[in-house]
């Protein structure tokens, strides 16, 4: 779990996505958070403007933020679920359990001073404390630090990406990826 100083804060943090999700953000050249559509309403609003916005369309306070990490080396709490063929859901907290599934897995980088702190987060959306509490509560549990998350509930365009990764499984590194010159 990362205790950061405030001068010891990494200047670039990531996102967290794998194959399934990948070619798309690639290809509209921006990531969203998870209930956002672009639409030209949103195009000069403020944050927090954008964030009364969202509030009005009934989008659940977590389901507006795109979340980020200062963790250099994973993000536990970007987990995903696998279903089995037997129907059974799994959780994927560790690193290991992707490779050991065959799944892939990218992050993109993005400048940490381009976003807010999960503090700043929180209260913007204004989530209820109780989603707060099971939020941080999981996150803990599973070995992240919600204090390492940053985030917007705005679009980050591909022009403010830094970087974009691949972890291969074999290296146990991640590596830039090819791929990030499409977009």
């Amino acid at each position: 779990m990362s205790t950061w100083r405030p001068n010891e804060l990494p200047s670039v943090v990531w996102h967290y996505t794998y194959e399934n999700n990948i070619e798309a953000i690639l290809k509209s050249g921006a990531l969203l958070p998870p209930c956002q559509v672009l639409s030209a309403a949103r195009r000069g609003m403020t944050e927090e403007d954008f964030a009364a916005h969202m509030q009005d369309k009934g989008c659940a306070a977590d389901a507006k933020l795109l979340l980020f990490s200062a963790r250099q080396d994973w993000e536990p709490a970007s987990f995903r679920g696998f279903m089995s063929s037997t129907g059974e859901v799994t959780d994927l907290h560790q690193i290991e359990d992707y490779a050991k599934h065959g799944f892939r897995m990218f992050r993109i980088g993005v400048k940490r001073d381009k976003l807010k702190p999960w503090q700043k987060l929180k209260s913007l959306v204004n989530m209820p404390r109780d989603m707060v509490q099971s939020l941080e509560g999981i996150a803990f549990n599973i070995g992240a630090n919600p204090y390492d998350w940053w985030g917007t509930v705005l679009p980050v365009p591909c022009s403010e990406w830094v970087d974009v990764q691949e972890f291969y499984h074999g290296s146990r590194m991640w590596e830039t990826c090819a791929k990030k010159a499409a977009a």
